[in-house]
């Protein structure tokens, strides 16, 4: 049989989309699972990874549903991943807790002690990255600190990707390119792990995933994963890209120079280069970009379109209830709530600090703000 389809799935934050595609893009079927986070403090953000993978799963088994095509034509699956996501494994690759999100700001003083030893300077030259609760070694800090029992069972840490392929059953913990800088130990200009980081913050390197370019063959679907997702048995895995370095390439940003626009839960910003470089403003920082020996500079903010689903959940249940009644898309109808109010939203003011600011100041401390408030707002005002 003919192999002429392809399986992409995306596991965001809120949310896992699975498609079937033709070679040249056009998608035949598709399936959408959403998952919360969870929140055990202020600041603290987890998730349940094993949630975020039978979510997946049940994607891809949708999609292939409503495509309506045999699953023999699949030539190949492959994973766009939210980045920055902390899993830790004992030394039988099973969970020692849950996973910790990229949103988190649990680490504060971690990043303070990464900065006495090394300097936010000096981390950033090596890096491309401001030193910042988002990535992974303060995390790791915190819980070798905080939870010394977790930390003394550990022996791998991963990340979704790593752990989505895994569970397909691939061959071993492969990690791609773009999202190995995410450990903050990761040097993106010579595309290697920098030995420095590791002996200055005392980081096992035998607890890093391999790491292999966007496009290299992970293994094949296993038999339970065959009976999970639908996909046959054998067919190959692909190591896929982080999130934002995927949208990259469906923007069609693949040329020095190209940017691109995303908003997901975050909002991020990227442009993509054929020269390393560094940000002396700390400002912006750099990763791979998924065509090998590229790279992109990049920019974010924590909280973009996620904060339309906190509205939805939060604030429009009567919105929610009568979308669910009408059978109509929720978001549909808030639009429609929004374009029935002027520009500017009657003078409200929003910040959408939700989960810590970034670009250009990285602050984990910021918040939230809607200012402006008067009896003349509605919800479509907020909205």
């Amino acid at each position: 049989m003919t192999k002429d389809l392809l399986v992409g799935v995306d596991l965001g934050t809120t949310g896992s989309k699975a498609g079937v595609f033709t070679k040249d893009g056009t998608m035949f079927g598709s399936g959408y699972y959403e998952y919360p986070c969870i929140y055990p403090k202020p600041g603290w953000v987890d998730q349940d990874v094993e949630l975020l993978v039978d979510s997946a799963m049940k994607a891809i088994k949708d999609a292939l549903s409503e495509s309506a095509v045999d699953p023999e034509r699949v030539a190949g699956i492959s994973f766009s991943t939210q980045r920055s996501c902390t899993i830790f494994l004992d030394e039988k690759d099973k969970l020692i807790r849950p996973m910790i999100s990229w949103m988190d700001n649990r680490p504060l003083n971690e990043v303070a002690e990464i900065n006495e030893k090394i300097s936010a300077e000096k981390y950033l030259q090596i890096t491309g990255f401001p030193n910042s609760t988002t990535w992974i070694l303060p995390k790791m800090m915190w819980v070798r600190k905080n939870e010394p029992e977790n930390w003394k069972r550990t022996r791998k840490v991963v990340q979704l990707q790593d752990y989505i392929l895994k569970a397909m059953g691939s061959d071993t913990w492969f990690c791609d390119m773009s999202d190995a800088r995410y450990y903050g130990l990761w040097d993106p200009y010579t595309f290697e792990w920098n030995d420095e980081l590791f002996k200055t913050f005392d980081i096992d390197k035998s607890f890093m995933p391999e790491i292999k370019p966007s496009g290299t063959p992970a293994g094949k679907v296993s038999a339970e994963a065959s009976e999970r997702c639908g996909l046959p048995a054998g067919t190959p895995l692909v190591v896929g890209a982080g999130d934002q370095n995927a949208a990259s390439v469906g923007a069609g940003a693949v040329h020095a120079g190209y940017m691109f626009v995303s908003l997901g839960t975050a909002g991020a910003t990227g442009i993509c280069l054929v020269e390393p470089y560094r940000d002396p403003t700390g400002r912006t920082f750099v990763t791979a970009h998924p065509c090998s020996g590229d790279w992109m500079i990049e920019g974010y903010q924590p909280a973009a379109a996620g904060v339309f689903r906190w509205f939805r959940d939060e604030i429009a249940g009567l919105e929610k209830a009568e979308a669910e009644k009408s059978g109509i898309d929720i978001y549909d109808l808030l639009s429609n709530m929004v374009a029935s109010v002027p520009p500017g939203a009657r003078g409200l003011v929003f910040i959408p600090h939700y989960a810590s600011a970034a670009t250009p100041r990285f602050n984990p401390d910021a918040r939230g703000v809607l200012a402006g408030l008067t009896f003349a707002h509605d919800r479509a005002c907020l909205a």
